[in-house]
């Protein structure tokens, strides 16, 4: 699988999945606060890496891709777009 389509993949998968602000820390401060995957460790080095040579605000992009509520507002289409091979 190529490194793109597994970014689409695990970025819709892990905003669909968590609700929040992406920061990954969801609990009640009892010990169980969520240990996994979080948007600023995770998900935005890749988006940097990857989508964010053009995926920024007034560049050739339709859209941005630079915070955390632009890339979790367009995962389902970021995804469509991936694995129909429009975007790689």
């Amino acid at each position: 699988m190529k490194i793109e389509k597994f970014v689409v993949m695990a970025l819709v998968v892990l905003l669909s999945a968590c609700g929040g602000n992406g920061e990954g820390t969801a609990g009640d401060g009892d010990g169980d606060e969520y240990q996994g995957p979080t948007y600023h460790s995770d998900i935005k080095p890749l988006m940097e890496a990857h989508c964010t040579g053009c995926h920024v605000q007034d560049s050739i992009a339709p859209f941005a891709l630079e915070t955390y509520e632009e890339v979790r507002d367009t995962a389902i289409l970021s995804h469509a777009t991936m694995t129909s091979g429009v975007m790689r």
